[in-house]
């Protein structure tokens, strides 16, 4: 069942690529990989601002991985550009009026030359996990890259075992695997499993 798969991340890393993924994707024992990045950015809702945090995942692999719990609303789908899930901080006390399910926020960022202003619509609101999930924006990960001016990098790889009782050993073999790949050694490391 669903309940014998566990979650890592390599993260902290200097540039993690597609190609990171691929490496990962490779190993037995290894379910689900996906990428994600974070950015922050200045967020309005109704006139005041906030200088949030803001993940930008793909919707399909983090719901299967990250199998987040909602207060209310629904999970990102593919089909959600210009969709975001808020965190129950900033659903309930980053600004001073609550946002709820199908609020428009408008997120601002890009350069000063290239400055980028959309809105998007909550769809979805996490609950309270006392993590720093509490007060960031989950994005669609093309959107935040468009912000963040990022290219195809990636912060953090979020990697789903098969199998729970393997993840010490698929921990040992991703640093190595991403050692490999990287062409690193163990005192070269730029990344974190």
């Amino acid at each position: 069942g669903s309940g014998s798969s566990s979650t890592t991340a390599a993260s902290d890393a200097e540039n993690l690529t597609q190609k990171d993924i691929l490496t990962l994707k490779r190993i037995d024992g290894i379910k689900l990989v996906t990428g994600t990045i974070i950015s922050k950015e200045d967020v309005y809702y109704q006139g005041q601002l906030a200088s949030l945090s803001l993940t930008g995942i793909d919707p399909i692999d983090w719901n299967e991985i990250s199998k987040p719990e909602l207060s209310t609303g629904r999970l990102l789908g593919p089909g959600d550009k210009l969709g975001v899930i808020i965190g129950s901080n900033v659903a309930k006390s980053v600004f001073k009026n609550e946002i709820g399910i199908n609020r428009i926020i408008e997120i601002e960022g890009g350069t000063l030359l290239e400055p980028i202003s959309k809105s998007f619509r909550v769809v979805g609101i996490l609950k309270s996990t006392g993590s720093r999930d509490d007060d960031s924006i989950i994005v669609p990960i093309d959107i935040l890259r468009e912000y963040a001016q990022k290219d195809e990098s990636m912060d953090s790889i979020i990697v789903k075992a098969e199998n729970s009782e393997e993840v010490n050993e698929l921990v040992q073999k991703i640093e190595k695997d991403l050692l490999m790949s990287r062409r690193l050694t163990i005192t070269e490391k730029d990344f974190s499993v």
